[in-house]
């Protein structure tokens, strides 16, 4: 996802990424999160970790996956604001 972020006054290019809504399955997230940032979608996700990515100040969890053979679908399906 190429996205301007306003902390460091730049264009960024980040994984898509977003919040496991509570009970959703994180690969079910990963695959609608794919879908609603980039517009494309696959059949094909294969899980490859999952880490604490800021230990230190934070008892958050990202679970990584692979997309392989991504097709665009719909349109973008930004949340609101």
């Amino acid at each position: 996802v190429r996205q301007y972020r306003y902390p460091v006054d730049q264009i960024t290019y980040e994984l898509p990424g977003g919040v496991i809504d509570k009970g959703e399955d994180p690969k079910m997230a990963a695959i609608r999160e794919m879908q609603e940032e980039t517009g494309f979608y696959s059949d094909e996700v294969s899980f490859l970790c999952q880490l604490c990515p800021n230990p230190a100040i934070n008892d958050n969890t990202a679970y990584f996956f692979l997309a392989k053979n991504a097709v665009l679908g719909e349109k973008k399906n930004f949340d609101e604001f």
